[in-house]
């Protein structure tokens, strides 16, 4: 049984077994084999065969140990608790909205359906006319596009090779998840605040905004990190405007996109950090309330 088919089955059992919302993660722990043990034998030999362990009916050794396997398992793709679901049915973060946006113009133009076949960036409907992304599986667009060019699709430009671990770590099925905008926007938000050892926070947009660029740009070589500078560090202009550098810029390959520039981005940065400070008075007024609001002059600069 392949991880995301042992996610789904493993829900499944919590969910039987009168796990309630967040309790219902996938990972095994005391609760759930207690659970199970209490459910009686029939129970236990269901774990034991999603776990492929001989099935005895008893919480043994081998149960436990192939329970301690499947959790290593799910932390290994970054498996995190969606509440029981792996439908992706919420929005990404808000607060990142703007960055979102930005590295959706650098990599695709915004366009979800947007895939690279051969040496030509293109749309699903150039592989089969019947395609379009939000129609699509992960697992059928992990089919389509292998073996084609770098088969990078959609807003944020997922390789095949990575795909079907990227959407498991963020919570997606990839056998029923569509690959529509919102899987899309979730599987980029993942990225995002894994970058750099989940160093990628408002503190750090506030103290580094520099360095959060540079994160950005390593999972994105479409994406700014600066500006192409010549032999007395001053930035090379094109038009008037200075000419965007990436992280994996050589000539005529992967290069950072001109549609707009590095200081747009540092921008952006900025706004996902005034948002979220913003978004963090918000609740403490609400904790403390009208009253009292006062006190929230003294919320420092850095959250």
């Amino acid at each position: 049984m392949d991880i995301p088919q042992r996610i789904r089955a493993l829900i499944q059992l919590q969910s039987d077994l009168g796990f309630q919302g967040e309790e219902i993660d996938a990972y095994l722990g005391p609760n759930t084999y207690t659970r199970a043990k209490n459910a009686g034998a029939d129970t236990v030999k269901e774990l034991q065969r999603i776990l492929g362990v001989p099935q005895t009916g008893v919480i043994d050794k081998a149960t436990k140990s192939a329970g301690s396997a499947s959790n290593s398992d799910l932390r290994s793709v970054g498996f995190k608790n969606r509440g029981g679901t792996l439908l992706v049915d919420a929005p990404a973060d808000p607060l990142l909205a703007g960055i979102l946006s930005k590295i959706g113009i650098a990599e695709s133009g915004n366009d979800p359906n947007r895939v690279n076949i051969g040496t030509f960036s293109k749309k699903f409907s150039d592989i089969d006319k019947s395609y379009k992304a939000k129609d699509m599986t992960i697992d059928e667009v992990f089919a389509a596009t292998k073996g084609k060019g770098t088969g990078a699709s959609g807003l944020y430009q997922n390789m095949p090779q990575y795909l079907i671990n990227r959407a498991i770590s963020a919570g997606i099925d990839p056998s029923t998840g569509k690959y529509d905008e919102n899987a899309q926007r979730a599987i980029a938000e993942y990225l995002i605040k894994q970058a750099n050892e989940g160093k990628f926070t408002p503190k750090r947009a506030y103290e580094d905004p520099a360095g959060f660029a540079r994160d950005l740009g390593g999972i994105w070589a479409g994406v700014p990190i600066g500006y192409k500078l010549d032999n007395q560090g001053n930035p090379i202009l094109d038009n008037k405007r200075p000419i965007n550098r990436g992280a994996y810029d050589q000539p005529g390959v992967n290069a950072a996109t001109q549609e707009y520039t590095y200081d747009d981005m540092l921008m952006e940065i900025d706004d996902y950090y005034q948002a979220a400070r913003r978004a963090a008075m918000e609740r403490q007024r609400r904790l403390i309330g009208e009253k009292n609001y006062g006190i929230l002059q003294n919320i420092p600069e850095k959250l």
